[in-house]
């Protein structure tokens, strides 16, 4: 009779316990999708022939330029779309105008820092940006 007590008891205290225990939700937190960026950084999409290029995200430790240098290869070659003075912090869809574009044409944008007086000068004045011992830039396409 006292082990069917003693059963009983731990019965209850697991039932209690069950019940008064937090809930748990049964939904989670779908994972962003967005792409962190981290300072000095340039993030490209292939873009439309024109004028001008847009350049979805630029985020800068400083102040500077977006430039756009035609592609020789797989190296950069001479700037053929000069950007207008971004501040530090994330800049989105920057329109740097120029060269008039044709499909296949590959480019790259650079990132440029400002030598302090807001206008870009040349890559002697007004540098590329490096991080990490390589100059941040990133090649795209006229589609």
């Amino acid at each position: 009779m006292k082990l069917v007590y003693l059963i009983g008891i731990a019965v209850v205290v697991i039932a209690g316990a069950l019940f008064l225990r937090k809930p748990h939700s049964s939904t989670t937190q779908a994972p962003s999708t967005a792409k962190p960026m981290q300072a000095d950084s340039v993030e490209t999409a292939p873009q439309k022939p024109g004028d001008f290029v847009t350049i979805p995200r630029v985020v800068l430790s400083h102040p500077g330029f977006v430039m756009i240098h035609r592609a020789q290869g797989t190296y950069p070659g001479e700037i053929v779309m000069t950007g207008n003075l971004l501040p530090a912090g994330e800049s989105t869809n920057v329109v740097v105008h120029g060269v008039k574009t044709k499909p296949g044409e590959e480019y790259f944008a650079m990132l440029h820092r400002d030598n302090g007086n807001g206008v870009y000068d040349d890559p002697g004045t007004d540098p590329p940006v490096v991080k990490s011992g390589a100059i941040v830039e990133e090649k795209f396409i006229i589609q």
